[in-house]
């Protein structure tokens, strides 16, 4: 704040960018200085406005969080109550303590790193709609092309896990136009929709819709999720790949059994469909079962 003092704005702006803060709440105050530092001297702020935006995401999920915490006598109840909520970390132990780890933090108002923040977001049970958001953040990630790749592959990998898709597609007392309107209803659908609306999947932002098959936890993962992971116990490390391989398994169940690929492209022809003809165009189950 010294040069601030001085009217020394320039000076200001790049001193405060530099300071490594830790807390969430000091660096959004700092950024947001330095990015008014930055205006008055007419230097270019697209930098502040997007770390900005990338703290923004982080501060939305603490409050995403505030209901269920309300009642917490502590910050370890806390986490604790968030755990509840997230049942299926009994199945998946060493994703259940990162994403413990990672809530402890967030609730600590402890900045995350981009792809700590994309775990938080897509492990979390929440609505669909977190998925989106932690593709956005990876379109404002400054990671290594492997470590993108992977988290790229990760966020849509539990895109399509996040619903039953044995389940939806199965037309057992139900008609067409109910599978149909289910299959819209998924968080695939509501990741492809709006990034078709929003423009998201376009060229400059090296995003796309992924397939299942494209979306797998690959062998040569590994080394980049160990970059990632350099200082975690072997124990864990393993357990981590382990959870990975049984996320494959039943990925390719879906593929197999509900053939999710036939699924998932006809959402994005519907999805499209929709932005260019203000309506939807339904999907035929009974097409997609007959392919």
């Amino acid at each position: 704040m010294h040069y601030v003092k001085l009217r020394e704005y320039k000076k200001a702006s790049r001193t405060l960018q530099e300071i490594q803060e830790p807390d969430l709440w000091n660096r959004k105050v700092e950024f947001s200085i330095a990015k008014l530092c930055a205006s008055i001297e007419d230097q270019p702020t697209d930098v502040l406005t997007q770390s900005l935006n990338i703290l923004g995401i982080q501060s939305k999920f603490r409050e995403s969080l505030k209901p269920t915490i309300n009642e917490a006598i502590d910050s370890e109840a806390a986490v604790q109550l968030v755990m509840a909520e997230n049942k299926w970390s009994k199945k998946a132990p060493y994703h259940g303590d990162l994403l413990r780890r990672l809530v402890r933090r967030v609730l600590s108002d402890i900045i995350l790193g981009i792809e700590d923040m994309i775990d938080a977001l897509t492990l979390h049970i929440g609505p669909p709609t977190r998925f989106y958001t932690a593709l956005q953040l990876l379109n404002m990630a400054d990671i290594s092309e492997s470590r993108r790749n992977l988290a790229m592959r990760t966020i849509w990998r539990r895109i399509f896990l996040a619903d039953d898709w044995i389940k939806i597609v199965d037309t057992k007392n139900k008609s067409d136009d109910q599978v149909s309107k289910q299959t819209r209803q998924t968080a695939l659908y509501e990741v492809i929709s709006r990034g078709v609306a929003d423009e998201l999947f376009q060229s400059r932002t090296k995003l796309r819709p992924f397939f299942p098959g494209e979306a797998l936890f690959l062998p040569t993962d590994e080394d980049t999720l160990r970059s990632r992971f350099r200082n975690s116990k072997e124990q864990e490390f393993i357990g981590l790949l382990g959870e990975c391989d049984a996320e494959n398994q039943l990925l390719r169940r879906y593929e197999e059994k509900a053939r999710l690929s036939v699924w998932a492209n006809g959402l994005v022809k519907d999805a499209e469909s929709h932005l260019l003809h203000d309506g939807f165009a339904l999907i035929d189950a009974e097409d997609i079962m007959d392919e």
